[in-house]
């Protein structure tokens, strides 16, 4: 276990200046160009494009991690539909990729403008608020989205336990210990979703770090909390990581 752990500080060190390009196999890169290709070509030959070709382009370019030109697609869909949720979102999505948070939040708060029963863009929201420092802004909007499962309980179960993940990582980052552990425990018992051997583990390490000042190892590995070894477990599990390196529903 230690020589695993060597090897992941290694790799996260060794990526700190990588870029934040997805490294996609050829296939699924050639797919995604394929797709561009083909919306372009129906965009340009339609005398009035909607505001939804210019979307989807956008989330096609955003796969390809050509931020650049997702962000002008997705402009051009609100410039078309200044009421279209989903374009606020996503070009939010790409802020926060390139960590332009004022602007992000902004997207953000529009979307639950227009959709205030949207719980994935309190989500999102969230966590926006945390990369802006604002801790306890943050836990309410993740507090918004378990009490909108607590009220319908067939609503969004993997949201829940992911937003109750992330509540613990924040609230640990925040020093609220008690409330961490109580939420990594809730999903360490559902044992059905998100890695819960993930926080069975950061349970632990809380309780031993409230109770003794010792330092916790490996808690909270993901971009919600500031961390290397995010990029690291990014990088040998890409499939499985993108659900919090990228938080699309």
């Amino acid at each position: 276990m230690p020589k695993i752990f060597f090897l992941l500080t290694l790799i996260g060190i060794g990526c700190l200046g990588c870029s934040d390009r997805p490294n996609l196999p050829r296939d699924q890169r050639e797919k995604l160009e394929k797709y561009i290709e083909q919306e372009t070509f129906l965009i340009e030959s339609s005398s009035n494009p909607r505001a939804g070709a210019y979307v989807q382009r956008g989330q096609h370019y955003d796969l390809l991690g050509e931020y650049d030109n997702a962000m002008r697609d997705f402009s051009k869909a609100i410039e078309i539909e200044p009421t279209f949720s989903g374009a606020y979102m996503f070009r939010g999505d790409v802020y926060m990729t390139k960590e332009m948070f004022d602007q992000a939040l902004a997207d953000y708060n529009r979307r639950i403008e227009l959709e205030p029963k949207s719980m994935f863009g309190y989500l999102r929201r969230a966590r926006c608020f945390f990369r802006l420092g604002e801790s306890k802004l943050a836990i309410m909007d993740y507090d918004t989205v378990i009490a909108a499962y607590v009220q319908n309980e067939e609503w969004g179960k993997p949201t829940k336990k992911q937003a109750q993940i992330e509540r613990c990582c924040v609230n640990y980052w925040a020093g609220n210990f008690e409330t961490a552990i109580d939420d990594c425990k809730e999903v360490c018992a559902a044992g059905d979703v998100y890695w819960p051997q993930f926080s069975c583990h950061w349970a632990n390490e809380i309780k031993l770090e409230s109770e003794t000042g010792t330092k916790g190892k490996g808690i909270c590995m993901m971009p919600t909390c500031p961390s290397y070894l995010p990029r690291a477990v990014c990088l040998l599990f890409p499939p499985k990581f993108k659900i919090w390196s990228r938080p699309y529903p």
